[in-house]
């Protein structure tokens, strides 16, 4: 139903600004007239680079964008980051936005809940987490947060089992590329 492009499989970190224009716009293209909806990941070490990102992914029909933390000049503390989103999410301010957590690739290890908790106020566009993260003890406190409301798809395909016995509705990996029909 859903593609999320340009994220990690997607290898975006090698791909240069004018494939990352490019690749949504072909995801675009693609989508255009079918029920297929396509999330951009926007993140990007310079917070005006991943804003320009979402205005094109917006142009292009995104339904939603997503952006993890800046990994060279990390976010210190839960409020650096929402700072961070903030700025981003702002962009496209009618386009829903998710933060993409993956403490194992940007070294930045906040805590979620907090984040989604303090993260209400600023973002009013932020409706989750893509949760690339191990801790399934932290995504049980991040779908309690807020009473349920966030959007928490899971990410890490190896444990996608045990976040479904802990209440996943959806995930985000690169096997479902190979095996959508058996996933879905």
């Amino acid at each position: 139903d859903t593609v999320f492009i340009g994220g990690t499989t997607g290898e975006f970190s090698s791909l240069s600004t004018e494939e990352r224009l490019a690749l949504a716009v072909r995801w675009g293209e693609v989508a255009a007239g079918t029920p297929l909806r396509v999330v951009v990941h926007v993140g990007s070490t310079r917070i005006e680079e991943a804003q320009a990102l979402a205005r094109h992914a917006a142009s292009q029909g995104a339904v939603a964008v997503s952006a993890l933390a800046p990994f060279y000049v990390k976010p210190r503390s839960v409020e650096d980051l929402i700072g961070v989103c903030a700025a981003i999410a702002s962009a496209t301010p009618g386009l829903p936005f998710y933060f993409y957590d993956i403490p194992a690739l940007t070294g930045v290890t906040l805590p979620m809940p907090e984040f989604l908790t303090r993260a209400r106020d600023r973002i009013p566009n932020l409706v989750g987490l893509k949760f690339t993260n191990p801790d399934l003890i932290a995504y049980q406190s991040c779908q309690r947060a807020g009473g349920g409301s966030w959007d928490l798809p899971w990410g890490i395909d190896e444990c996608f089992l045990a976040a479904l016995a802990d209440g996943a509705r959806g995930a985000v990996g690169s096997g479902y590329n190979f095996a959508g029909p058996l996933y879905r």
